[in-house]
């Protein structure tokens, strides 16, 4: 892999069934521009992979998930200039990196938001070629956070996502607008013919977790997405803030 992205995959194994990752990876793996992925894989098992070449596997096993705090890892691993980040759970085209970086040449970051499937057509959908795939995907992801790709440097001067937020949603929207406030361009699509497509798994879609967005959504409120808040918060990610102050 010779391409200027790394993307990076939170994983967790109660969230998202091990055979949707596979189908992930499948089409990660054929992404143009591809330099490097990284799973970020929270269980007490570790990961293992039948085919892992050019993947780097990241083990955690941590009771408190937080998908924000995932990805500021594969953050400060990622090797490449860009960052993409891809949920475990959608499909994306060859040419979804390509078209992502053509957008940043006139905004600093892109978000998409997916396409969704249920339960009876998304294994067919998985099967059909892309150019079939969208004619079978009839309803957008209500509301759903979309999926972001900028500079690893951006994310940097930002501190990475927000750990403040719990367990999974909001991060890549939260991140957006932090990035506006910085004085940054921001795009975000709904779906169009480029986005993911969700896969269709019961935990996301028969379970909700009323309390817990609120919550995100009360922090996001209070924080008016700030952008430089996050120095002063403790966690993993308080190093990569550090090493900001010191460059400048």
């Amino acid at each position: 892999m010779a391409g200027k992205v790394t993307v990076i995959i939170p994983y967790r194994k109660r969230d998202v069934e091990p055979d949707h990752l596979q189908r992930c990876l499948s089409c990660v793996k054929k992404l143009h521009d591809l330099g490097e992925i990284i799973i970020v894989n929270n269980d007490e098992t570790p990961m293992k992979l039948d085919d892992s070449a050019g993947i780097q596997v990241i083990n955690v096993n941590y009771p408190m998930w937080n998908s924000a705090w995932a990805r500021n890892i594969a953050i400060r691993h990622a090797k490449c200039p860009y960052i993409a980040n891809i949920d475990a759970d959608v499909m994306v085209r060859p040419s979804y990196l390509t078209t992502g970086i053509d957008v940043l040449s006139k905004q600093h970051a892109y978000i998409r938001r997916p396409w969704g499937t249920n339960k009876d057509n998304w294994q067919k959908i998985f099967d059909l070629p892309w150019s079939q795939k969208l004619k079978q995907t009839k309803y957008k992801m209500g509301g759903a956070d979309g999926m972001l790709i900028t500079k690893k440097e951006f994310l940097v001067a930002l501190c990475g996502y927000n750990e403040m937020l719990g367990g999974w949603g909001r991060g890549d929207n939260d991140t957006g607008n932090r990035l506006r406030s910085s004085g940054k361009k921001v795009k975000i699509a709904d779906p169009n013919n480029d986005s993911p497509i969700h896969l269709w798994h019961d935990k996301t879609f028969t379970k909700r977790y009323p309390v817990r967005d609120i919550i995100n959504d009360g922090i996001l409120k209070r924080l008016k997405y700030k952008p430089d808040y996050w120095g002063q918060i403790s966690g993993p990610w308080t190093a990569g803030c550090q090493e900001r102050k010191d460059a400048k």
